[in-house]
């Protein structure tokens, strides 16, 4: 292992830590990279301020922001490297790339270049009606990712999740959102079947869930989730019977249930169980995405 790979591990283990990142900085002009340095230095501080109302705060964040997107514009190619118009969609934070939105072909053919970015955590995953690729969710350049979405039609959909069990972040994932689309219903057994340790919240925007769909979630066994979204599901005064009568999910902090035709008597319920954790004005549209 290079000095750079040990640096880039640290990072990786590390996520929430600006320390390692901001060593590297130092070693990174050392060596005459002075601008990957700045960028590092640059967003870690954007970061600090985000969020601070005041004036000081305010005025920092734009001067900021400004240099930030001067330094990024002119290296944008040298650090994506072979990502580079080879992904969909891409966010550096603190940085480093983080998140990263990608169709199942260009991550089996690009996946080899996500390990020289330890601090990718999000990934958007998209396959349209295509099949899946068996070697997709097997990409071991994965293995730190926390935020996984999967967008495709329910029948795609279906079978990625049959093989979630063969992701390697699967055991630290702490969100998991599906957006599906069409016929077959979603297939929401196979899902409840995963270990999912870390697993804090799940999106379901699968087009409608049936009944006993609604009636197996709440039999969830994740043993940390605390945030639930069914936005746009079609769901109504059974499906509402149905989550407040889960035991399982009352301990829930977030229930997400915007775009759904659920009556007054179904709201009255839901929040007879789940209180001040149920959402459900105001109604955003069905393209909104959760991260």
């Amino acid at each position: 292992m290079s000095l750079e790979q040990a640096f880039w591990q640290e990072i990786a283990e590390r996520p929430e830590d600006d320390v390692p990142r901001l060593v590297y900085a130092d070693w990174l002009e050392d060596n005459g990279r002075g601008a990957r340095a700045e960028l590092i230095r640059l967003q870690i501080e954007l970061a600090r301020v985000e969020g601070d109302s005041s004036r000081e705060a305010r005025r920092r964040f734009k001067e900021v922001r400004h240099r930030e997107r001067q330094v990024f514009a002119r290296h944008r190619k040298e650090w994506l490297g072979a990502l580079d118009k080879s992904v969909e969609s891409y966010a550096f934070r603190r940085g480093f790339l983080e998140r990263v939105g990608v169709s199942d072909n260009q991550l089996v053919a690009h996946g080899g270049a996500l390990a020289e970015h330890p601090a990718l955590r999000t990934v958007q995953l998209d396959a349209g009606w295509e099949a899946v690729p068996a070697s997709c969710l097997a990409c071991p350049h994965l293995v730190h990712v926390t935020h996984l979405s999967l967008s495709s039609s329910n029948q795609t959909l279906n079978g990625y999740v049959s093989q979630l069990s063969h992701f390697p972040c699967l055991p630290r994932l702490h969100v998991l959102a599906m957006h599906g689309y069409g016929s077959p219903p979603f297939a929401v057994g196979p899902l409840l079947a995963l270990d999912l340790p870390a697993l804090t919240g799940l999106t379901l925007w699968v087009s409608g869930l049936p009944l006993k769909a609604v009636e197996a979630l709440g039999t969830l066994a994740f043993p940390k989730l605390t945030h639930l979204d069914l936005r746009h599901n079609g769901l109504d005064a059974q499906r509402a019977v149905a989550l407040a009568a889960s035991p399982r999910l009352r301990r829930l902090q977030g229930l997400d249930v915007r775009g759904n035709a659920i009556p007054d008597s179904g709201v009255a319920l839901l929040r007879e169980h789940f209180g001040a954790a149920v959402q459900i004005e105001p109604q955003y549209g069905p393209d909104e995405i959760p991260f």
